[in-house]
């Protein structure tokens, strides 16, 4: 639609007098859409409208570093939340030994081979030099 001087006089009074924007666009001759958009343009409030609920206010998340462990603790939207701010296991981990042990796993296809290499130096009665026992069920 074009928004002639005009039109936009119809689209205050039509405001002002608190008609719904269905109505206003029938006057117009265009859509209700076409009505809301250009009142918001214009920074018209209509007198029926609802007003809207004010935003929650989250609180700002801790600052991170990155010499120290990001694993989180807690509920993020609870003051108590935090990180574990260990020493980072390596520069290549955000997390300390122990929380990268629990983040990265070791995949199946590299447990498989693991334990092939492992059936490989075991001794015939089933146990390693180091006395660990190696259940059959592995392979």
């Amino acid at each position: 639609m074009d928004w002639t001087d005009e039109a936009i006089k119809i689209l205050r009074a039509g405001y002002k007098l608190g008609l719904p924007s269905r109505q206003i666009a029938e006057q117009l001759g265009t859509t209700r859409n076409a009505v809301l958009g250009k009142g918001g343009r214009l920074h018209l409030v209509h007198p029926n409208a609802t007003p809207s609920r004010p935003r929650k206010i989250l609180p700002k998340a801790p600052i991170v570093k990155d010499s120290v462990c990001q694993y989180p603790h807690g509920d993020p939207d609870k003051p108590d939340f935090h990180f574990c701010e260990a020493p980072v296991f390596s520069s290549n981990s955000p997390y300390c030994k122990k929380h990268h042990d629990i983040c990265y796993r070791v995949s199946s296809l590299h447990d498989k081979k693991r334990r092939a290499d492992l059936e490989y130096f075991k001794r015939p009665d089933g146990v390693f030099s180091s006395g660990y026992k190696i259940r059959k069920t592995y392979i």
